[in-house]
């Protein structure tokens, strides 16, 4: 499997809550549309404030009407199954007892 870093068009998993330990949006799974740079970035849940971060927007609207936004840490990459064919084992087969 490629241990990339995440990229626009990936299909991605939140797995770990947000910096200020909200947990609503861990399982969510979306393709990145965007990187950005914000100066603040507040919540989408409970509206705690932070600074200066550089979030992948995922394009699923918050109850403010703005994208969520990830650090690239709480995501983890989905990998196309591409590459998960090139990971294929043949493993024999084997008669039930």
């Amino acid at each position: 499997m490629s241990d990339r870093p995440i990229q626009v068009g990936d299909l991605v998993q939140v797995v770990k809550p947000g910096l200020c330990g909200c947990t609503t949006t861990l399982g969510w799974v979306f393709v990145v549309l965007d990187e950005k740079k914000y100066s603040v970035t507040t919540c989408g849940t409970c509206n705690a404030q932070f600074g200066r971060l550089v979030l992948l927007e995922s394009g699923i609207q918050s109850p403010r009407g703005d994208s969520y936004g990830f650090r690239r840490s709480a995501l983890k990459r989905v990998p196309p199954l591409s590459e998960l064919e090139d990971q294929r084992t043949q493993e024999d087969m084997k008669e039930p007892a």
